[in-house]
């Protein structure tokens, strides 16, 4: 047990050309584990892993990896709870270009993608059929300079009458959260809206 790939102490490595597969994390990240460190993923499938608390199929924290042409998917985090069940990042700078995000589940947020502190860039991303109690396409929380450039987020479902994709702060100054879309679709998310701004789980009027 415990995840496929990691990566750590600042390396800055390529992986090319694998699937990730069947990992399983007591804690973080259950395909790949990025701590302190900015690989290059590039043509992968990450697919059928999973995680007691972030990322079932990928983790990064404090670090800037890069994903290009890459699938994440049928990946899990938590069951009861869990967070980012596809992707998740605390305090990082990760850019992901050209990646597909399908099929993933979280116990409670962010079922494709769950950002907390960071920095997360997209382009050309698909975050579709994801599954979460609240915010199944993407939560982004406290995190300050994300940009979603041709990013559409569909067909993701959750239980709670939230969004699907949430942008949370705690209410304090040095907790806001900013977030750029650029040309990007969200539709088809249920229940509820597909767009929403929040502190904590009370929407912001």
């Amino acid at each position: 047990a415990g995840s496929v790939v990691t990566f750590d102490e600042e390396d800055a490595s390529t992986l090319q050309g694998f699937t990730i597969a069947n990992g399983s994390a007591e804690r973080w990240g259950g395909g790949i584990y990025c701590q302190d460190s900015s690989p290059f993923m590039l043509d992968l499938v990450v697919e059928d892993n999973w995680a007691r608390d972030i990322g079932g199929g990928i983790y990064c924290a404090l670090g800037s990896p890069r994903l290009n042409n890459v699938i994440i998917q049928n990946n899990r985090a938590g069951n009861g709870n869990g967070t980012g069940g596809g992707f998740g990042e605390i305090r990082s700078t990760p850019s992901l270009t050209n990646v597909i995000i399908r099929d993933n589940t979280a116990g409670e947020l962010g079922g494709g993608i769950v950002a907390f502190s960071g920095t997360i860039i997209l382009e050309n991303v698909a975050i579709v059929n994801n599954s979460a109690r609240s915010c199944p396409g993407v939560d982004i929380f406290r995190s300050t300079g994300n940009l979603f450039t041709n990013v559409t987020i569909a067909r993701n479902i959750g239980e709670r009458e939230i969004a699907a994709l949430g942008v949370r702060t705690d209410g304090e100054d040095d907790g806001r959260s900013e977030l750029m879309l650029v040309n990007c679709i969200i539709y088809g998310n249920r229940p509820g809206r597909q767009l929403a701004v929040y502190a904590g789980f009370e929407e912001n009027p």
